[in-house]
C-alpha cells in the first residue's frame, strides 16, 4: 500500500452538511478502527501519539484550536502528511519507527486554515456546497 502524501482540505459553506461525508467514510470506506475522526488537533500532534499508527484516514472535523497554537503546529503537522516514517510514542515504552500510511482530510467551514506556501504541493483544497 501507498501513503498518500497529499491532504485534502474540504472547506464546507455553513449550510452544507459535513456528517454526511463523515458517515459514508465509517460505513462504506473504513471499518471504524482504520479510521478516526477528531476535532482537536492536538490529539493528533500530542507527545504520546500511539493511537493513530493503526489508522489509515484521519478526518479533522471543524479545527478546535486558537489560531496561535495552529501556527505553531503547522509545520509539524505538514511533515504527518508527507513523511514516509512516523516515530510513535508510548508513555512508559520506548519509541518505536513505524511506515506511515495515514491519509488525512480536513473538513471545516474557516477560510484560513493551514498556511500554505507556493511551494506547497501536498495541500489540495477544494470549496464544497449543497
Amino acid at each position: 500500500m501507498k501513503k498518500s502524501s497529499t491532504i485534502q482540505i474540504l472547506h464546507f459553506l455553513s449550510d452544507c452538511r459535513k456528517n454526511i461525508l463523515i458517515n459514508f467514510i465509517d460505513k462504506k470506506v473504513f471499518s471504524s478502527e482504520l479510521f478516526y475522526v477528531t476535532s482537536d488537533l492536538r490529539k493528533i500532534l500530542r507527545r504520546f501519539n500511539s493511537y493513530i499508527q493503526v489508522q489509515k484516514l484521519i478526518v479533522i472535523n471543524k479545527i478546535d484550536i486558537s489560531s496561535e497554537n495552529w501556527y505553531k503546529y503547522n509545520n509539524y503537522f505538514k511533515l504527518l502528511i508527507i513523511e514516509n516514517y512516523l516515530i510513535i510514542k508510548h508513555k512508559g515504552l520506548k519509541s518505536k519507527v513505524i511506515k506511515n500510511y495515514i491519509g488525512f482530510m480536513i473538513l471545516n467551514n474557516h477560510n484560513v486554515l493551514l498556511q500554505i506556501e507556493i511551494e506547497d504541493c501536498h495541500i489540495v483544497c477544494f470549496n464544497v456546497s449543497s
